[in-house]
């Protein structure tokens, strides 16, 4: 990775909006903008306080949701598809029904000023990662699948 992400910068370090080019902007009454090149997406996860997917068609499974999880981040997403299987709602995280702005809306601002609520939920999201979306539990059980095949 070439840069590192440093919010001492900017007042309070708050990061608005991550673009898909690297672009990090950080505001608190002005807006302070620095490109990274390179960056890694899980350096720039690890530094949100929620991560949001508000999907308006199926994703099945999204790994973003996982991924967001296993960092201990409680994930605000739509109900659809597979991601009400990952996400235990106003537990690991908030479900909402796509296309619903407002709900959005609410939900994030709530989860962005009720820290405790972020941090119990972030760390049942992580839990529940680990228990029951690890790398390690796929590979028993993808082991446990194929010995059961071999014995048939």
């Amino acid at each position: 990775m070439r840069g590192n992400l440093d919010t001492t910068d900017s007042p309070n370090g708050v990061i608005e909006a991550v673009d898909v080019n690297g672009d990090v902007t950080l505001d608190n009454g002005g807006t302070y903008t620095t490109t990274l090149q390179c960056i890694s997406p899980t350096l720039i996860m690890s530094i949100l306080d929620v991560v949001i997917v508000p999907s308006i068609a199926d994703e099945d499974f999204p790994n973003v949701v996982l991924e967001a999880m296993a960092l201990g981040k409680p994930v605000i997403a739509s109900s659809i598809a597979g991601i009400p299987e990952q996400i235990i709602d106003g537990e690991t995280g908030l479900l909402l029904p796509p296309n619903n702005v407002h709900q959005l809306e609410v939900a994030i601002m709530n989860l962005s000023h009720d820290v405790p609520l972020r941090s119990r939920m972030g760390k049942a999201a992580a839990l529940r990662s680990q228990d029951f979306f690890s790398a390690e539990l796929a590979v028993t059980k993808y082991m446990l699948l194929y010995q059961n095949i071999i014995r048939e």
